[in-house]
């Protein structure tokens, strides 16, 4: 795959989770590691299944990037996980390529994340198998990265969720993110945009990976969050993404965060309440 268009023509290999096991459990969820197939790669993970019989709406959630190296199993967005399953979601956590104990991947794969959105696309199609999930009621949450992905996925594959919630994402424009992913500085990124070039300009190679030139095809309600102090993402790439998807109809919300950081230290546990809120509502 080498544009979001590619993505769209993927279908993705659904494959049951595997490998579970139990690593945490209290009176409100249970909480697995997992693995599940996806395109032919291995993906690793977590799974946290709510106190009940259900059937529950599930989450996949998108983590953000972090040095493959030092990344952990299920690392990224525990605490809100926690808190969603104790509000009654399934929820599931897929290392992306290249992190934790998935499948290993180019730099290059890594830095068009088009192989990452597949993954997400495969963890929605594993958790809506389990019996105890209801496969009408199920969203993303992404963040920083993986709000990017999300959005990959929502554009290419509408019909895939019912609602999304992204926290301090990275631009719906690629271009945006060359430095803030340090992209601009990889030679495979290079090569790759050195080969098309011949047949296309920057400016059309970095359209077709950006979501927003797809925004016409995204379903799903989303809301974003974003704190007004992020020195990674800036807000006013939040703010750009929601106009524009207001502009093909979409209903988009967008809630500043006063102060807040990249990662939403003092409001972590107010924005995870209120992703429940929106879930609720646009899920039923």
């Amino acid at each position: 795959m080498a544009t979001l268009a590619d993505l769209a023509r993927a279908s993705g290999a659904p494959s049951a989770l595997r490998g579970v096991r139990m690593i945490e459990a209290t009176p409100s969820y249970r909480r697995y590691r997992m693995e599940y197939g996806s395109d032919g790669r291995s993906a690793s993970g977590t799974l946290t299944l709510p106190t009940g019989v259900g059937p529950f709406p599930a989450i996949v959630s998108v983590h953000g990037y972090h040095p493959p190296a030092t990344y952990r199993v299920g690392q990224g967005m525990t605490r809100e996980e926690r808190i969603f399953a104790s509000r009654g979601y399934v929820v599931i956590h897929p290392d992306l390529a290249g992190y934790g104990d998935s499948t290993a991947i180019s730099l290059l794969e890594r830095n068009l994340g088009l192989a990452h959105a597949l993954d997400v696309v495969n963890a929605v199609r594993a958790v809506t198998a389990l019996d105890v999930v209801d496969p009408d009621r199920v969203a993303l949450v992404g963040r920083s990265m993986g709000g990017m992905i999300s959005l990959n996925v929502l554009a290419t594959h509408p019909d895939l969720v019912d609602g999304a919630v992204l926290m301090s994402p990275a631009s719906s424009l690629f271009e945006d993110n060359l430095r803030i992913l340090h992209i601009d500085r990889s030679r495979p990124f290079a090569r790759f945009v050195a080969r098309r070039s011949e047949s296309q300009s920057a400016a059309e190679i970095y359209e077709s990976l950006s979501p927003r030139s797809l925004f016409d095809r995204v379903r799903a309600p989303v809301l974003v969050d974003h704190g007004t102090a992020d020195a990674v993402c800036p807000a006013e790439w939040s703010e750009q993404t929601v106009t524009a998807l207001r502009e093909h109809g979409v209903d988009a919300r967008l809630v500043l965060y006063p102060g807040e950081g990249h990662v939403f230290d003092a409001s972590a546990g107010a924005a995870a309440e209120a992703a429940v809120a929106f879930l609720d509502e646009v899920l039923g």
